[in-house]
């Protein structure tokens, strides 16, 4: 099995586009099963509901898109990383999701609906701050006098989660309903930047221009890593399993009040728990201080060659990741909300708005949406939506789904031009499945 270094692994760490799921446009289904991942309250048109797999991906690079660092030369392509540096903000981070819904089982006997839920999901985050970029391609030269942080952070997840859900309808006319869902979590990978030790550190003298790099940085890990020393880790994920010893709890709340006939307002959150980590949990360690004076004159009078290989050995001990025993920790789940209201113009058409907001790692990620959904047959509906999402707007999302007898194929993106020009897009995302209804 191959032996990957730490420092090489954060770097891959960075291209890995894979903690957000911002989901929008499937809000809005309402024949669609699956909107009820989005508000527990939601019920659905039919007694019984069977969704066999489905499919869910999001992408999400907060500053820049790939357009933004190739730009076209003539009948060649050229790495522009000067005017990725100019798209960035001071903390930027790139982010997804991927989850794969095995099964979920709706039922519903009048006011009270029942459900369960089961579902694999891996999450990726990559923070990092402006400064980190700006140094690899302008050099210290704008940082004199300045400290400069390179440390990322990052989140690597994999876990299973089983749900049961319930909904009830009150009150007269039925128009207020509320709905919770408790989970089982099984954490069955992780990699996550320590809160505490988060410090790796450049600063250039104003006078001397010595450099001098500080390391205080903390990796934990379950799962992920095998091996008897940071130096040389065997990178394995062979160790997933459906059951670990890594436990925890989830739960979902929402609610959902009908004004009128035409009026409905609604408000969910999700994803409120932790996952513990007991299972070959393991913590890496950097911490050292290095000054680089330069390569001093006599030095090149006195010898034919200057010796390199001292200062790659000072950078190795400033950046070697002591070995530590881990005892269990936890990590929070990325806690989103949703807060809706939906017009009925006509009886096939709706109009709807709608606020999301998501915790990434400890940072506030909002979205917006404009919907309009259309049931052109009983058997077939189309919506479109315009959204808001990382401080731009124009994000074209479309969702449909055509139902043929008990069978209901869906699909869900909530920004479609990803779909025809990757290179422009800072966010991407798509759900799909199949749905048997009775």
């Amino acid at each position: 099995m191959k032996k990957i270094n730490l420092i090489l692994l954060l770097l891959l760490l960075r291209g890995i586009p894979l903690h957000a799921q911002q989901e929008l446009g499937l809000h809005f289904m309402d024949k669609v099963w699956q909107s009820n991942l989005t508000n527990p309250a939601f019920f659905m048109d039919k007694k019984v509901a069977i969704s066999l797999p489905s499919t869910y991906f999001n992408y999400t690079n907060s500053s820049f898109s790939i357009k933004n660092i190739l730009q076209s030369e003539g009948d060649s392509m050229i790495l522009d990383l000067g005017n990725a540096v100019n798209q960035l903000k001071n903390n930027n981070f790139v982010a997804g999701h991927i989850n794969v819904d095995p099964l979920l089982i709706g039922v519903r006997v009048k006011n009270l609906q029942i459900s369960v839920t089961s579902g694999v999901k891996a999450q990726t985050y990559f923070g990092y701050d402006k400064n980190l970029l700006g140094l690899l391609v302008n050099g210290n030269e704008a940082y004199i006098n300045q400290k400069v942080n390179l440390a990322p952070e990052i989140g690597f997840t994999i876990y299973s989660e089983i749900g049961v859900g319930a909904a009830y309808r009150f009150l007269e006319d039925e128009k207020l309903s509320v709905g919770g869902r408790v989970k089982y979590l099984m954490g069955l990978a992780d990699i996550s930047t320590s809160q505490k030790q988060r410090e790796i550190s450049l600063f250039t003298d104003p006078e001397f221009y010595q450099l001098t790099l500080q390391s205080d940085y903390a990796l934990q890990s379950s799962n992920v890593f095998q091996g008897e020393t940071a130096d040389s880790l065997e990178f394995d994920l062979n160790n997933l399993r459906p059951f670990s010893q890594n436990t925890g709890f989830g739960l979902d709340l929402g609610a959902q009040y009908k004004i009128n006939e035409k009026f409905t307002v609604s408000a969910s959150i999700l994803d409120i728990g932790r996952i513990k980590w007991a299972e070959n949990t393991k913590e890496y360690i950097s911490q050292g201080t290095y000054t680089y004076d330069g390569i001093h004159f006599d030095q090149l009078i006195d010898s034919s060659f200057v010796n390199f290989g001292s200062i790659t050995d000072s950078l190795r001990k400033v950046f070697n990741f002591k070995d530590l025993k881990r005892e269990a920790y936890t990590t929070s789940l990325p806690t989103r909300f949703y807060l809706s209201g939906t017009y009925r113009v006509a009886k096939p058409l709706s109009v709807g708005a709608l606020f999301y907001g998501e915790k990434l790692a400890g940072k506030f990620n909002p979205g917006l949406l404009l919907s309009g959904n259309v049931s052109v047959k009983e058997w077939f509906t189309f919506g479109l939506g315009l959204g808001y999402r990382n401080k731009r707007f124009g994000n074209i999302g479309i969702n449909t789904s055509i139902k043929g007898g008990p069978f209901q194929v869906f699909f869900a993106t909530d920004n479609v031009t990803g779909f025809f020009s990757f290179k422009g897009v800072r966010n991407a995302n798509f759900r799909t499945g199949l749905n048997v209804l009775f």
